[in-house]
């Protein structure tokens, strides 16, 4: 379908706004080892507390040490979440080799 300028950008001011969470320097490891799906579901009530009006999750950086429990940690937020996006930290990237 072909649509005119101006109707594109007045669709385009109609959308939604996308509501998003964002956090930093979670450092997983400071607070939980050896995460499995339950400790990880405790943490994000316990500490994220996320809002369930958002669609999606920032997190810039500083996940943890533990390549493993940051995975079960992504997966769960992914639950609450439509989209999780992150970079790395410099924590995120201790050890690498090692995990």
């Amino acid at each position: 379908m072909f649509l005119s300028t101006n109707a594109r950008l007045k669709s385009c001011s109609r959308r939604p706004k996308m509501k998003i969470d964002y956090i930093s320097d979670i450092h997983l490891d400071m607070y939980v080892s050896d995460l499995t799906d339950k400790k990880a579901i405790k943490f994000i009530d316990t500490y994220m507390k996320p809002n369930p009006d958002s669609e999606a999750l920032i997190i810039a950086g500083d996940i943890g040490h533990i390549d493993s429990d940051n995975v079960v940690l992504l997966a769960r937020l992914g639950e609450y979440y439509d989209k999780v996006f992150f970079c790395f930290g410099n924590h995120d990237l201790y050890d690498v080799f090692s995990t």
